[in-house]
């Protein structure tokens, strides 16, 4: 609510006045101050007169936020302006708003027009020319009736027009120059002199650029010259799209800046091509050219990410909620021939015990590439491959092209046609554009126009539901046209003309961008449509601002490089950056030159991603998890099953992307923005607040450093604990995830499953709470529900909260909103790490719970136990506790950093179960040599199990290790099948490790090598 100033007019217009502002009428309320006669023009809403009452006083300027100390504002009060006015006149008309009117701020400068909109309390849009009512609409920004209405208000300065929100201040002067202020005074948006070209800005040294869509190169864009255009970006020469090339599929118009510790974002709602020089030709300015004088730029205020990206997908639209499903693993192909190896596939991944939602099928299903069909030689009957499929648990996927097949025989084509629906087409049957694609010749729906986005939904989208298709993937449509040579390059050529169905004219220079946006569109609204007990599932290649609303996204035609995959989280962050908080890229690369080392390391990127596919293209090696052998087939299996137990923190992740806007997968400064350090960091990132990733993202070293902020952070699995702030080098195998939990962290995992919806034993129907006891206070949203359903399905959201008290830590689970959801009964296991002492008391509610002998394995009973192993406090709360809210009183020593450390990472007491051959004599122990013993055979014991042997090693917290079993000297140590060398073992020195049961570590070998004398 602004700080109005008491107007010195009649009663009767100074009540109304006030009353409009009290009330925020229609989409505003507004104080008007005519600026340079010392009058005001006080607009009443549009359903009432307006008055214009002579003032007799000068009024203060407009200062709704009264926190702003950024010069000019604060040196100008009453009666400042007599005599100071700035040489020439602004000459000002203010639109207040109202229910179908937006609210505006007109002037005249000497540079020409400027239009200034409040929008929200933390977005105001700047033009640089009167807006037009007959101008195409992009489609990114949602209506404004959606947009929440806040007061708002003009004023003058010494220097000009200020229009100031709860948010910000936009300051015009008489030159035309405009400057921008966030609520803390901070400039974030100057254009460095009047009567300059528009979209010219400074760019102080200390700033710092991000997002733009799916970019190459280092989360900072500073220094690039980068171009706003979606391009089938493919290049034969690398097998995909050029790991250092611009443009690539995306083309989202909003840069995030940094400086310091304030974040803010600019979002030029212009489709037409973009270039934006980020500092990259003048160090000392950024400019954007392409984008239309009648656009404008929307400024979005921070100070933090999180604000900027709430504000922007307030804008733009909610990010959609994925299905439970879309979380899990998703192996794909173009090239699974028939429905016999897409059920081989499937086979196969539950043979191996690899974890998988989905199985996708790519144009190879098509009867001769048109969309909608089914090769009906190859894959004859889909319903039944599809009804197996959803036996097996798996949910199945199709690939849909925008290009349709020009085929008069072909009754969806012809519908086309006959319907006006393709692009170029000035009315039903006339002549469309032509494109080249992979059925051959082909026309492209106009997604542009409403009738032709509903018969996509009513009429196409069907035909594959029908048949039991769970979600819908829409590939080359950046639109990408195989004709080459100018004016194609590679698209619809630019003077190609559409319509909108509304009397706009589009031609594909101005509509380009957003076509992918509008095939999402029809294609979201379909699935809602034909499955409306379901949540749509539509993944894109290409998109615009407001895409996030109808589908999710992956990087496109990556090469199998190690340079590509360096360059994919970077990539992923700045996507997240953009709006787009469920991405992911193809695991092993497009291209399919992958190797075991590689893959491996591409796996476990992909396990953090928001999105986790496995794709190749057909000419590939196969690229299944288990095609590169038996390490990296354990490692898919192990990191798969991490994801899985990891699935209740990633759908509440999913739950705050689609109520806020953030990014699952978040840079650094997103929590740390103090922390200059991490400014520029774009290899290791936060997946959600409380979980630090880092993963190895070089095939070349099995090792890396790591910067870790300041405060207690620990190694994931281990209670080994680093203090930052601190630069730390890691080393790992190919299985290495390297994973820490930040203090304070409270991270839900839950049970282990083959699929998300997969039935588990009562026994393991638990969920585990690690919690790292800190400081400050901490919270975590857990969103529960049935993991699909309609928008108005149950659900329900706890909040669990951590704080440090006076003899200890408390935690709390609160349900905190929701309908009528009941959870499946599951009882909770919560772990504080680290705790080196056992604590004195433990109070469920106020109520001394019972110490028991243990509370990690399953099915251990109701109470707590300090396991002197993991240094952890285990607390076991029953399902009918755990199904209520509950309150934790853990005592212990505490000390201001937390509870005390005896040391940061003791050595661990590791215990290994091995299975060995059939045959293998029992009068002699199998022995286990490791790194850290200096490779000395330490004895196991034969356990009541025949042929299964069980020890424990000491080896240091936290890290990984190598080891090999014998029956007590290498002469007899194992071998591989056929007396095959076996590599060295590893394991990482863990109890509660990512993916690994409860429990021994198990082995089993498969010879030895007096055996094979």
């Amino acid at each position: 609510m602004p700080n109005a100033t008491p107007l010195d007019a009649a009663a009767d217009s100074k009540h109304r006045v006030q009353t409009a502002l009290d009330s925020g009428h229609g989409t505003s309320a507004v104080t008007i101050l005519d600026a340079w006669t010392g009058a005001a023009d006080v607009q009443m809403p549009p359903d009432e007169p307006a008055t214009q009452p002579a003032l007799d006083t000068l009024p203060l300027p407009c200062t709704p936020v009264t926190a702003l100390t950024a010069a000019p504002l604060a040196a100008c009060g009453a009666g400042a302006l007599e005599g100071q006015r700035p040489n020439g006149a602004l000459d000002v008309t203010i639109t207040p708003g109202g229910p179908s009117t937006d609210a505006r701020v007109a002037m005249v400068t000497a540079a020409g027009p400027r239009v200034v909109e409040p929008l929200l309390p933390g977005a105001i849009r700047v033009r640089y020319a009167a807006p037009d009512p007959t101008a195409w609409p992009s489609g990114a920004l949602v209506p404004r009736a959606a947009l929440s209405s806040s007061a708002w208000g003009v004023g003058r300065t010494c220097e000009g027009v200020a229009v100031c929100t709860q948010g910000l201040v936009v300051l015009i002067d008489a030159s035309g120059r405009l400057r921008v202020w966030d609520a803390s005074g901070t400039a974030i948006v100057t254009e460095p002199s009047a009567g300059g070209p528009p979209y010219v800005r400074e760019a102080p040294p200390d700033e710092h650029y991000y997002a733009l869509g799916g970019k190459t190169g280092p989360l900072d864009r500073r220094g690039r010259v980068l171009t706003l255009r979606t391009t089938d970006a493919y290049d034969a020469s690398f097998g995909g799209y050029d790991p250092s090339g611009d443009p690539l599929y995306q083309a989202i118009p909003l840069l995030v800046a940094k400086r310091g510790a304030t974040a803010w974002g600019v979002l030029t709602d212009s489709p037409a091509q973009q270039v934006l020089d980020l500092a990259a030709t003048t160090p000392d300015r950024w400019t954007l050219t392409g984008a239309s004088a009648e656009a404008g730029q929307i400024v979005i205020a921070g100070p933090s990410a999180a604000q900027v990206l709430d504000t922007y997908s307030q804008l733009t639209g909610r990010p959609s909620l994925p299905p439970r499903w879309a979380l899990g693993y998703h192996q794909s192909r173009w090239g699974y021939k028939d429905a016999t190896t897409v059920q081989s596939v499937a086979a196969e991944l539950r043979a191996q015990g690899i974890p998988c939602d989905a199985l996708w099928l790519d144009i190879q299903k098509m009867d001769g590439f048109r969309s909608f069909t089914w090769d009906p030689d190859m894959f004859s009957n889909p319903a039944a491959l599809l009804a197996t499929l959803h036996a097996q648990g798996f949910h199945a996927v199709a690939i849909v092209d925008p290009g349709l097949k020009v085929d008069p025989a072909w009754p969806t084509y012809t519908a086309a046609l006959n319907g006006g629906h393709l692009i170029g087409q000035t009315g039903p049957g006339t002549p469309a554009y032509v494109g080249l694609a992979w059925p051959g010749e082909v026309g492209f729906p106009n997604f542009f126009a409403p009738a032709t986005r509903d018969w996509w939904a009513s009429a196409l989208v069907p035909i594959e539901t029908q048949l039991g298709i769970d979600g819908l993937w829409i590939d080359m449509n950046e639109p990408s046209d195989f004709h080459a040579e100018p004016p194609y390059s590679g698209s619809v050529p630019d003077n190609v003309v559409a319509n909108d169905g509304a009397g706009h004219v589009v031609p594909m220079a101005q509509g380009r961008n957003t076509y992918a946006l509008h095939m999402a569109m029809a294609t979201h609204a379909g699935l809602a449509k034909a499955l409306p007990d379901r949540r749509p599932f539509v993944l894109t290649r290409s998109g615009y601002a407001g895409i996030q609303r109808v589908a999710s996204a992956w990087t496109g035609d990556a090469p199998s490089t190690a340079t590509t995959l360096a360059g994919t989280l970077p990539m992923l962050l700045g996507l997240g950056l953009s709006g787009q908080p469920f991405v992911g890229s193809d695991v092993g690369g497009y291209s399919g030159s992958s190797d075991p080392n590689l893959f491996a390391r591409w796996w476990a990127l992909g396990s953090i991603s928001p999105f986790f596919r496995g794709h190749a293209e057909k000419s590939a090696p196969p690229q299944e998890p288990w095609q590169f052998g038996i390490e990296v087939r354990d490692i898919a299996r192990t990191l798969g099953q991490d994801r899985m137990r990891l699935l209740p923190t990633l759908e509440s992740l999913a739950d705050e992307a689609h109520r806020t806007g953030a990014p699952l997968l978040r840079p650094m400064w997103w929590h740390f923005p103090t922390e200059a350090a991490f400014d520029t960091v774009g290899d290791q990132a936060m997946l959600g607040p409380h979980l630090l990733v880092a993963p190895l993202l070089s095939t070349a070293t099995h090792s890396r450093t790591v910067l870790l902020p300041a405060g207690r952070w620990v190694r994931a699995g281990s209670g080994a604990v680093d203090v930052g702030p601190a630069t730390v080098t890691v080393t790992g195998p190919l299985a290495a995830l390297p994973v820490w939990l930040r203090e304070g962290a409270l991270v839900v995992r839950g049970p282990p499953r083959r699929w998300t919806s997969e039935a588990v034993a009562p026994e393991l129907m638990l969920l585990d709470l690690e919690i790292v006891p800190g400081p400050a206070v901490s919270e975590f949203v857990l969103r529960q529900d049935a993991g699909d359903g309609p928008s108005d399905a149950p659900w329900r959201r706890t909040r669990l909260r951590h704080e440090p008290t006076s003899i200890g830590t408390r935690v709390a689970a609160t349900a905190v909103e929701g309908s009528t959801y009941s959870p499946d009964p599951m009882s909770w296991r919560v772990r504080l790490w680290r705790l080196d002492q056992p604590p004195t008391t433990v109070l469920l509610n106020g109520t001394a719970m019972p110490k028991v002998p243990a509370a990690r394995a399953p099915g251990s009973p109701r109470g707590y136990t300090w396991d002197p192993d993991e240094l952890t406090v285990i607390v076991r709360l029953d399902a009918t506790e755990a199904g209520a809210d509950w309150t934790l009183d853990v005592a212990h020593p505490q000390s201001p950093a937390g509870p005390p450390l005896i040391t940061p990472d003791p050595p661990l007491a590791f215990t290994l179960r091995v299975t060995v051959p059939s045959g293998t004599p029992q009068t002699t122990p199998v022995t286990v040599a490791h790194e850290h013993n200096g490779w000395t055979h330490v004895a196991l014991a034969w356990t009541s199990t025949p042929g299964v042997a069980e020890g424990v090693i000491q080896v240091p917290r936290g890290q990984w290790f190598e080891y090999k079993f014998a029956r007590g000297s290498w002469s007899t140590v194992e071998k591989y099948p056929g007396c095959v060398e076996a590599k060295n073992r590893y394991a990482y020195a863990g109890l509660y490790a990512q993916g690994m049961a409860d429990g021994p570590k198990e082995d089993t070998v498969w010879a030895w090598a007096d055996g094979c004398l």
